[in-house]
């Protein structure tokens, strides 16, 4: 048997106030950051319905990705992103330490050769 103060009970209430007050920080928060979003890009009105392919990637035509955002962008698992640079599919443009970093050229490339050998395989299959 423990020793001291018994164990206070706690109302199921508690709880329920405790993840409301949780769940409106949370909300409060991503709030502020869609405040901040609209201010970091004062360029594209909230007037503007659709955006031009130049207004949103445009920033990112000379970027580094490390391996992680790499495999990201091109929807792949880290497992299936490592066998392509295993397999000389893709090579790094830049090594910081252990970190390979890869070219967004390079990375639209084989999204692009890739995208294309799917509708190939598509098409077999289809006939």
């Amino acid at each position: 048997m423990r020793k001291g103060k018994p164990a206070a009970f706690v109302s199921p209430v508690n709880f329920v106030k405790r993840d409301l007050k949780k769940l409106g920080s949370l909300i409060q928060r991503d709030t502020n950051f869609r405040k901040m979003d609209h201010q970091l890009m004062p360029s594209i009105t909230s007037s503007t319905k659709s955006f031009s392919h130049s207004q949103i990637f445009d920033h990112l035509k000379n970027s580094l990705f490390s391996a992680d955002e790499a495999a990201q962008y091109l929807e792949v698992s880290m497992p299936t992103f490592r066998r392509y640079v295993q397999a000389g599919k893709l090579k790094s443009t830049q090594n910081v330490g252990r970190s390979q970093l890869f070219s967004s050229a390079d990375l639209r490339r084989l999204k692009q050769k890739t995208v294309i050998k799917a509708y190939s395989l598509l098409s077999i299959r289809a006939t």
